[in-house]
């Protein structure tokens, strides 16, 4: 059994429903690493997203070769585009988003960064722990991304 980071064992929960439990076993310690690095270094929302990307992208690759084809648990094939990566990305930022300190600093870079990037983590964030500061018409607004964003899958 894969012995995990507190960081670790969140970023592999969040990337199972996608990449099923030994894939994203196989990549959370890499993210995770990503994370701490980047809230150690104070590091933008931006740039830590563009590092968790190469960091994904990088270890899947070494996971799975050039195919980037892969059996989840359920018995389902699936494979891996470039294209995939920033969402897969996203959901790793999401476990960085959730930790950060409830504060008016952090709600203004997460409102800035939802709405300039159009990050489901982001918008999902201010959703929950923002709930009470976030204005109705943003709330209805993230919804309406968020729902427009599922419907496409």
């Amino acid at each position: 059994m894969k012995t995990f980071t507190e960081e670790g064992r969140a970023v592999a929960e969040a990337l199972q429903p996608k990449l099923g439990l030994r894939l994203a076993s196989a990549v959370a310690e890499c993210c995770a690493d990503e994370i701490r690095g980047g809230m150690n270094r104070n590091r933008t929302l931006d740039l830590l997203a563009h590092r968790v990307e190469e960091a994904l992208l990088k270890r899947l690759y070494q996971a799975l070769g050039d195919g980037m084809v892969f059996r989840r648990e359920d018995g389902v094939f699936l494979r891996i585009g470039t294209e995939d990566i920033p969402d897969l990305a996203d959901d790793v930022m999401a476990v960085l988003m959730q930790r950060m300190p409830v504060s008016p600093q952090s709600y203004a870079l997460l409102r800035e960064y939802a709405w300039r990037t159009g990050s489901p983590a982001a918008m999902r964030t201010l959703m929950t722990l923002y709930a009470g500061t976030l204005p109705a018409k943003d709330r209805e607004l993230m919804e309406r991304v968020l729902g427009e964003r599922m419907n496409r899958r």
